[in-house]
């Protein structure tokens, strides 16, 4: 082969070699990034337990008819109802002595109205509810008012401030949700069937009202 024939050839072979590696590089550059999987749905829902009489039973399962229903069917998609105890005509203290001791991300608590009716002492129902969030391993509880009781207003509303102050010395989250239905110490007109439970439009909004109280504390617990 001529000298200039081997020139030539040489050059050839490293544009060839050019091409190549710049090929390879531009592969490398080219690769596909991994493909982020998104995090579950499942990681983001609230497991509650609730506790509570015929207010949080619901119907299917409710033994009263004067009662249509219960706020805990308006709960959102993102709350799973996960251990807790809730009976008709059910007090404190059998609350307290029948629940079985659970894990979730949040206890609610709304009891007290049975009670109310049944003369017993606020201190004592103070005392069962505390038991009733030692058998819960959770990092949030939340503790709920009791609606009016049109057979004994007064007391209610009394058992409510002891409550209040039950939540605000143990950390816990306390709400109202009644608060939109409330005219002073009892009802306004048409949000409760008979002076002790909600209508389903009372029960909506008082799910929406927990709904969102559960979520926002939940949230706060896991950081």
């Amino acid at each position: 082969m001529r000298t200039g024939q081997r020139h030539a050839a040489a050059g050839l072979l490293l544009i060839v070699a050019v091409f190549v590696v710049a090929g390879c590089a531009a592969g490398t550059v080219a690769a596909p990034l991994p493909t982020v999987t998104p995090a579950s749905t499942a990681s983001a829902r609230i497991s509650v337990g609730v506790v509570g009489d015929s207010l949080s039973v619901g119907s299917g399962t409710d033994s009263l008819p004067q009662d249509p229903g219960s706020w805990v069917e308006y709960l959102g998609p993102d709350i799973v109802l996960a251990g807790g105890w809730r009976r008709d005509a059910a007090e404190t203290g059998a609350m307290a002595a029948n629940l079985r001791p659970f894990v979730a991300d949040a206890l609610v608590i709304m009891a007290g109205t049975n009670d109310v009716l049944q003369g017993v002492d606020p201190e004592d129902t103070v005392a069962n509810i505390e038991k009733v969030s030692e058998k819960a391993s959770v990092g949030v509880v939340v503790l709920c008012a009791i609606p009016p009781s049109l057979p004994a207003p007064e007391r209610a509303t009394r058992l409510n401030e002891h409550l209040q102050q039950l939540a605000q010395e143990r950390g816990w989250s306390w709400v109202d949700p009644w608060i939109p239905e409330r005219d002073g110490d009892g009802w306004k007109a048409g949000a409760s069937p008979d002076g002790t439970h909600g209508t389903l439009t009372t029960y909506a909004k008082v799910g929406e009202v927990i709904t969102q109280v559960v979520s926002r504390e939940a949230s706060h617990a896991r950081g």
